[in-house]
C-alpha cells in the first residue's frame, strides 16, 4: 500500500482504449487543453486520471498542467509500449527506471543520439515513491512484472526494426510515445514522485497490428494495475 504522505496522486494515460473508463464514471470529468482530465476526491486521497493523447508534446502539457496547476503529490504514466529487446512477452508489465528518445539526432553537435542539447542523454527514476510502486507492484503483480527497463519514447509508432536507430538497439526494451517527455518535465520541475509503467502491447518486427488486436487484454492489465493503487 502506498505512503499515505501522498494526498493527490495522477495517472497519465494516452488513449481512451488503454484503460476501462467505467473506473471513473463516477468521477467529475473536463476537457482541460489537449486532454481529458477525470478527478475524485475521498477522505483520504485526491485522484487524477488525464487522458493525453499521443506524442510527446500533449504529454508534457498534461504533466505540465498536473505539477504546476493542479498541484499533486505524485505522477504515474501508465500505458502501452512495444518490445524492442530483452526477456519481455506480450502483456507483461514493466518498471521504467529510465528513459530517453528515441527519435532525437544531435550528434553533430557532440551529443549523444536520443539527448537534446543541454539536456540529459538518459533520465533515471529514483526516488522513494518509485520504490514503493515497485514494492506494491512485487507485492500484487510478481509473475508478471519486469523491473529495471528502459524506455524510448518517439513521435513515431514504432513497430518494426528498421525505425529504430541502430545506437537504441543494445540499451532499449521498449518504446513508446510518452515517458521520456514525462519524465524530462517532471526533471525541469524538480518533481521528484514520478513512477513510470508499462505494459507490453506488441513485439517490435512480429507483426503488424499487434497494438489493435491485443487492446482489450493489455486494457485490462493496465486498468488493474490501475485499480490496485486507488486507496
Amino acid at each position: 500500500m502506498l505512503n499515505f504522505k501522498y494526498k493527490k496522486i495522477a495517472f497519465l494515460v494516452a488513449f481512451n482504449d488503454e484503460v476501462d473508463l467505467s473506473l471513473v464514471k463516477k468521477w467529475s470529468k473536463k476537457n482541460v487543453s489537449s486532454m481529458t482530465l477525470y478527478h475524485n476526491k475521498t477522505a483520504k486521497k485526491e485522484y487524477f486520471l488525464i487522458i493525453t493523447g499521443a506524442g510527446k508534446t500533449n504529454a508534457a502539457i498534461a504533466t505540465t498542467y498536473l505539477i504546476h496547476v493542479a498541484k499533486v503529490d505524485a505522477i504515474i504514466n501508465i500505458g502501452t509500449a512495444g518490445k524492442h529487446t530483452g526477456n519481455l512477452y506480450h502483456n507483461q508489465i514493466a518498471l521504467i527506471s529510465k528513459s530517453t528518445y528515441g527519435d532525437v539526432d544531435a550528434t553533430e553537435f557532440g551529443y549523444k543520439y536520443g539527448q537534446l542539447p543541454q539536456g540529459l542523454n538518459y533520465y533515471s527514476i529514483n526516488n522513494s515513491f518509485n520504490d514503493q510502486i515497485k514494492l506494491h507492484l512485487l507485492t500484487y503483480f510478481k509473475n508478471n512484472l519486469k523491473i529495471n527497463c528502459t524506455v524510448a519514447t518517439s513521435d513515431s509508432f514504432i513497430n518494426q526494426k528498421n525505425q529504430i536507430h541502430y545506437h537504441l538497439t543494445k540499451s532499449i526494451h521498449l518504446v513508446d510515445m510518452e515517458a521520456n517527455s514525462i519524465n524530462q518535465v517532471c526533471y525541469l520541475s524538480k518533481f521528484k514522485n514520478i513512477a513510470i509503467i508499462k505494459v507490453v502491447s506488441d513485439i517490435v518486427n512480429e507483426t503488424k497490428n499487434q497494438w489493435q488486436e491485443t487492446i482489450d487484454i493489455t486494457k485490462k492489465t493496465i486498468t488493474d494495475v490501475i485499480k490496485s493503487l486507488i486507496i
